[in-house]
């Protein structure tokens, strides 16, 4: 399932994550290069977030961008093995595990 992201919501999540994986917001700062004030202003809207900066950050928290739009964040990996797995399967294979899959639910 898809999800629209604003901004607001980029930013709340990039604190959270950062706040898991017990990262200052100084400490990003300074990593990134910037002011040690940086990411505090960014997260309090008072400076705009570059892609190149949203990837570094995702960059110093080891977390991918598919990682972090991901709807699930929770199953992400058990997701990821699962959807490695069907694509290297026949096509036969795909549409019997597809059978499988929808008689589980």
């Amino acid at each position: 399932m898809d999800k629209n992201y604003d901004i607001d919501e980029i930013l709340f999540k990039l604190g959270n994550l950062r706040d898991q994986k017990n990262l200052s917001q100084r400490k990003i700062s300074e990593q990134l290069n910037h002011s040690e004030s940086y990411i505090n202003q960014l997260e309090n809207k008072r400076t705009k977030l570059s892609v190149e900066n949203f990837l570094k950050i995702l960059e110093l928290m080891e977390i991918t961008p598919e990682q972090f739009f991901y709807v699930d964040q929770n199953n992400f990996e058990k997701d990821k093995i699962l959807i490695e797995l069907i694509s290297n399967l026949s096509e036969e294979n795909k549409d019997l595990a597809i059978k499988l899959l929808k008689n589980l639910k």
